[in-house]
């Protein structure tokens, strides 16, 4: 009886379930397992549901690795349990020492030197002297040069240092991929202060959320930018726009006080669940060793070109619009708009002899195809390395890679990591031929930790818990947000006065030491790379007049685009726009959250239901709201 619990539990940790089977005696029953009873309750319960079931067993016993992963965690608590069955289910230790020191040391012995007294600024003033005529930056129309780029950022630096940046010392930047994007992010960071991001096309109350709370006062702008104008409004207003190319900003050089290694590099947002995005605070030491390690593992020389398409307020762009600089290449700026099509992009890797590229896997998918259908891959020679993040790469993806552009050399990276650990945390790089059924995302990077834990503690090999992540790259926290800095950035064990991030993401060692990940324990996605907290979207639609309750899911049928669909149910009485009584419809549900949200958390459908179904607990079922067959019968398509 007591190996029937133990195996139950070992159920539990390995098969990501909550519930189980325990078959003995010629019969079976299903029972839930709760963490924090004890295995003696547990084995009462299931002594007591034995004997008023007639189910037979199923004689079925996992195979492979996972059953030698059960049998595992089986031999580990069996023992403690027979000495004492009166600790909670989740208080027993699954690692023996030979293990734990394996899972926690082995795997992360990643400490590596970097150049921990130095900024990205200083590798720019260190490049212009050495080469200050080589071109550093291009676009379809122009380039910099290391001498000219660092002379217009320290000049830039100049006039930000005269200005009162408030006490997070954040600038922000609502700019294109022109020549002016290198040069306000340089002299943002030259002048010891920190750049945040803007995209243009988000709604004017979101950005005005976002550098109120940062405190901005300067926001530097293409002279063309429409909402820019929109953001000095408010009463009491001190904040300020300034025109890339007003000749102001570059009148003088000389006396701003350059950046430490501690200060602030960028703060990006996120999608917040409460319905205000976060600001991720990110400090210069650690994207020194972000790329670093890149520059280590991939070195760049001087005639490789990286691509800059992905848009600055996602993190995977620091390490485009960075990481040139540690090998004296050059960055390349794609035109604004057009990284969405598949023939652009092919144009512009060959025109400017592009060596080193990203894509997220969903938009990896449709170059590829465009590759196949042109069978034009064989004018992309030059490239040679191409990383991928954002989405989980599936085997398909990766062996289009391999039969495409692998022929000619090139490598393919499996990269990792959320944004508040400094843009990737893991790394796997796919070899040549038939991919694994399951692409790892790899082992960590340098001077990075990571911790597998499941109800607080580490768990084997194989056995699925929560990532937490450790080291050099971790964020200070949210900016001005205390409260969700508790609550994701814990204290790391054995480390005393450092910080560990818990992604929310579940996924499980290898044997080869490498993280598989598995999904998610919360309603965050991914959205062609683009992080989306679901509960975002649903506050935006509650604060919509007659919205009465909401359910936002992903629609992943075509795993090339996947959408947001909308589930909505109306709040009685009427709401009145003027004198008119008005409903609730597609077109004003898509207008009124437009109002607040950027256009990729807009949802794609919306349909209205009578109430929303539950489940037996008494929560939302949103599986079957996922289900077409169940909104064609009980919703209608607003």
């Amino acid at each position: 009886m007591a190996r029937a619990v133990v195996r139950a539990v070992a159920e539990h940790y390995v098969d990501r379930t909550n519930s189980c089977v325990v078959e003995v005696g010629g019969r079976s029953v299903e029972i839930g397992i709760d963490p924090d009873e004890s295995f003696d309750s547990l084995a009462a319960r299931i002594a007591v549901g034995l004997e008023s079931s007639d189910r037979p067993p199923s004689g079925e016993m996992a195979s492979g690795d996972g059953g030698a992963v059960l049998s595992g965690v089986v031999v580990a608590l069996l023992p403690q349990v027979l000495a004492d069955g009166s600790r909670p289910i989740r208080t027993y230790p699954l690692l023996g020492d030979a293990e734990r020191d394996k899972i926690l040391c082995e795997f992360n012995a990643t400490d590596v030197a970097f150049p921990d007294d130095l900024t990205i600024y200083d590798l720019l003033r260190a490049r212009a002297e050495d080469s200050a005529d080589r071109i550093a930056v291009s676009t379809d129309d122009g380039t910099l040069t290391y001498g000219r780029l660092a002379d217009r950022a320290e000049r830039l630096s100049t006039f930000l240092a005269r200005r009162d940046h408030g006490a997070h010392g954040v600038v922000a930047v609502l700019a294109r991929r022109t020549l002016d994007l290198p040069v306000s992010l340089f002299g943002i960071l030259g002048a010891g202060l920190a750049y945040l991001p803007l995209d243009p096309c988000s709604p004017p109350e979101r950005l005005r959320q976002m550098i109120g709370k940062c405190g901005v006062t300067t926001i530097l702008a293409d002279r063309d930018c429409p909402v820019a104008a929109c953001l000095t409004s408010g009463e009491g207003s001190t904040r300020e726009v300034f025109a890339l190319d007003a000749a102001e900003l570059y009148a003088r050089a000389g006396g701003a006080k350059p950046p430490e290694p501690r200060d602030l590099c960028y703060v990006i947002h996120t999608s917040g669940s409460t319905g205000e995005p976060k600001g991720v605070m990110v400090e210069h030491r650690s994207v020194m060793n972000r790329l670093a390690w890149m520059q280590r593992r991939f070195p760049l020389a001087g005639q490789d070109v990286v691509l800059q398409k992905t848009p600055i307020v996602f993190d995977v762009s620091v390490w485009e619009l960075f990481w040139w600089l540690f090998g004296g290449a050059r960055m390349h700026l794609m035109r604004p708009g057009a990284e969405r099509f598949p023939l652009a992009i092919e144009e512009t890797i060959e025109k400017h002899d592009v060596s080193v590229v990203h894509f997220v896997p969903s938009m990896l998918n449709v170059f590829l195809s465009h590759l196949r259908t042109e069978a034009s891959a064989h004018r992309l020679a030059g490239l040679r390395l191409l990383f991928s993040s954002g989405e989980t790469l599936l085997p398909p993806t990766a062996a289009a890679f391999d039969e495409l552009l692998g022929r000619n050399g090139a490598q393919l990276v499996n990269l990792y990591g959320p944004t508040e650990t400094t843009v990737d945390v893991t790394a796997f790089e796919c070899p040549a031929g038939p991919p694994p059924d399951r692409i790892p995302i790899g082992r960590p990077i340098d001077n990075t930790r990571m911790y597998v834990l499941r109800h607080g503690q580490p768990v084997p090999v194989g056995v699925y818990g929560t990532l937490f992540v450790a080291g050099a790259g971790v964020a200070r926290g949210y900016l001005d947000d205390q409260a969700r800095t508790a609550e994701r950035f814990l204290p790391e064990p054995g480390h005393p006065g450092q910080s560990m991030y818990d992604t929310g993401d579940i996924c499980r060692w290898t044997a080869a030491g490498e993280l598989e990940y598995l999904g998610r324990d919360d309603l965050q996605i991914k959205i062609r790379g683009i992080r989306v907290e679901l509960g975002e979207v649903e506050h935006a639609l509650l604060e919509v007049p007659l919205v009465a309750g909401c359910v936002v899911f992903a629609d992943s049928a075509d795993p090339v685009r996947v959408v947001l669909r909308a589930v909505v149910t109306e709040a009685k009485g009427n709401v009145h726009m003027g004198n008119r009584p008005v409903g609730l419809t597609g077109d004003r549900l898509r207008t009124e959250v437009a109002r607040k949200l950027p256009g990729y958390l807009i949802p794609a459908s919306f349909d209205l239901v009578e109430a929303l179904p539950l489940t037996a607990t008494g929560k939302v079922d949103r599986t079957l709201l996922a289900r077409p067959e169940f909104l064609q019968t009980h919703g209608t398509r607003l």
